[in-house]
């Protein structure tokens, strides 16, 4: 092998070494990270209501299921429940007769969904964005 070449291959060594390093710090070390994945439930009906929330992971996979009643003007905030990048799937049904699937995708400043619940049985499910 000629010298040139081993310079050259050397050099695209470094190179790779270099850009390498460089994704890591800036964009796992310097990110500012995933809030928790979470959500919150309010009733603001004058009815109690019994509420089943299931939240699958990106590969579909179950990761919580849970049944809540709730009182008119309670509100509950679930536990911390993952902290993975991703496209979560909530399932909420309420009092077992009307089923709402929502979409949330967690990462940075995205982190779960707030499920309020009208007269009616009339569920508005949002996003929850932090700072």
């Amino acid at each position: 092998m000629k010298p040139l070449t081993k310079v050259l291959i050397g050099i695209t060594i470094v190179a790779c070494v270099a850009l390498a390093s460089w994704y890591l710090f800036f964009n796992v070390y310097l990110s500012p990270g995933t809030e928790p994945l979470r959500f919150s439930l309010l009733n603001k009906d004058t009815a109690i209501h019994t509420v089943t929330v299931e939240i699958f992971d990106p590969a579909n996979n179950p990761i919580f299921t849970t049944t809540y009643t709730l009182r008119p003007q309670e509100s509950i905030q679930s536990p911390e429940l993952a902290a993975r990048r991703g496209e979560y799937l909530f399932n909420v049904m309420l009092d077992t007769t009307t089923t709402v699937q929502h979409q949330a995708y967690v990462a940075e400043g995205n982190f779960g969904v707030m499920v309020t619940i009208y007269s009616g049985s009339q569920i508005h499910i949002a996003n929850l964005m932090g700072d």
